[in-house]
């Protein structure tokens, strides 16, 4: 199994807030929306079957088609932060996507990586 880790934001915490106060290590859920009528490609991030956010609109493209065929998984890996722009407030999620083809990995790595709103973090067992 071939890996790469990264950090996104989660951005619209400034609306879920009275509903789930972040805790460092926790699992969100990343799951297609294509009903969302801003954004057909969005990802939404859910926490205990609560909506909690969605991925930026620049990587949620991307983030569809990697939720298609690799596995993948969320954590939070800090506290809430401004997402600048106006955007609002975004929770930091380390991302891990995982599949069997390094092909496969290697051309989401090298396509997420370029993106503005994407840290990169060093990569994990290759």
């Amino acid at each position: 199994m071939h890996s790469f880790t990264v950090v996104i934001g989660l951005r619209g915490y400034h609306v879920h807030s009275d509903i789930w106060k972040p805790i460092e290590g926790e699992c969100v859920c990343l799951v297609q929306e294509p009903d969302n009528p801003f954004d057909r490609f969005a990802v939404k991030g859910t926490h205990q079957d609560r909506d909690v956010g969605h991925i930026p609109k620049e990587i949620s493209k991307l983030m569809t088609s990697i939720l298609e065929v690799c596995d993948s998984s969320a954590t939070v890996c800090g506290q809430p932060r401004g997402a600048g722009g106006g955007r609002g407030l975004e929770v930091p999620l380390k991302l891990t996507i995982r599949a069997q083809d390094r092909r496969t990995i290697k051309k989401f790595e090298r396509s997420l990586k370029k993106k503005k709103c994407v840290e990169q973090l060093p990569d994990v067992a290759q």
